[in-house]
């Protein structure tokens, strides 16, 4: 048990800290899948740079991480995934994957991957909901 006295200012920082904490342990409770040889690295690099991949700055020994919910089963991109991706800022990785992994009203609770996953009939009205809340999130035309 551990006490602390802090001023307001540092309990706001605290709590953002926390919070942040919280984001970057569900969008990689996913799972993270960091390249594993020199010839993925660029491939994922160049995915990264097209909009076809997120990658995610970190401080660790990777220094980019592929989130694995990105992909299916068979390993290749979740269809529909990069329509969505193609309509997402480029300056804010994180901020987009908060949003794909969070749990949404408009899907009933359930996040926009799970939707992807599970949903494969209603794909292009999955990607297109997705999408509007992307738009409507950063503000874009």
């Amino acid at each position: 048990n551990h006490r602390y006295t802090l001023s307001s200012s540092s309990k706001g920082a605290i709590v953002a800290e926390k919070r942040m904490t919280s984001i970057k342990n569900r969008i990689l409770g996913y799972g993270e899948t960091p390249p594993r040889s020199a010839d993925k690295v660029i491939e994922s690099l160049k995915l990264v740079e097209r909009g076809l991949l997120i990658g995610l700055p970190s401080n660790g020994f990777f220094k980019t991480l592929y989130p694995s919910w990105q992909f299916g089963s068979d390993g290749q991109l979740l269809p529909g995934f990069t329509e969505i991706l193609g309509m997402t800022p480029k300056d804010d990785p994180w901020g987009v994957a908060d949003i794909l992994t969070s749990p949404q009203r408009v899907f009933g609770g359930r996040t926009p991957i799970e939707m992807l996953r599970d949903r494969k009939e209603e794909r292009d009205s999955i990607v297109r909901r997705t999408i509007d809340m992307i738009r409507f999130t950063y503000d874009l035309p």
